[in-house]
């Protein structure tokens, strides 16, 4: 795992493959790019670059998922609460996200605990809506 600095923190760069079904995978040309922090020009990490390759491996397991998945058969007051999960975890590790936006984007670490903020209400709007199915 990759440690990169922010100022006066440790920020570490967690998986820097592709998600597909669930696992962290190299993309299928095994191709990587830079990332780039823009504030100094300086390297964070090397991320898996995904091609079409790659596009079709996810629509494929995103398919597999849709129709014989487990999430197909939640009701939709689980999905919702796994919603309001999602925004309990990132709004539990929202220093680290906002050091890491920050890191990526070169935006002020105020904007990035801003921006956070909005994700963190809008998976809770959808949250509540999620079992309010109307025929």
């Amino acid at each position: 795992m990759v440690t990169a600095t922010v100022p006066e923190q440790q920020v570490k760069i967690g998986p820097t493959q592709l998600l597909i079904n669930n696992e962290c995978v190299n993309s299928v040309s095994d191709c990587r790019f830079e990332t780039i922090n823009p504030t100094t020009g300086e390297v964070i990490c090397e991320v898996s670059e995904a091609d079409a390759a790659d596009v079709d491996k996810a629509v494929e397991a995103a398919r597999a998922a849709f129709t014989s998945g487990e999430w197909r058969k939640i009701s939709a007051t689980r999905r919702g609460e796994l919603l309001y999960k999602l925004a309990d975890l990132i709004e539990q590790n929202i220093d680290e996200l906002a050091r890491l936006e920050t890191l990526d984007n070169g935006k002020p670490l105020q904007d990035s605990f801003g921006s956070l903020g909005l994700v963190i209400a809008c998976y809770r709007y959808y949250a509540g809506w999620a079992d309010k199915v109307q025929w």
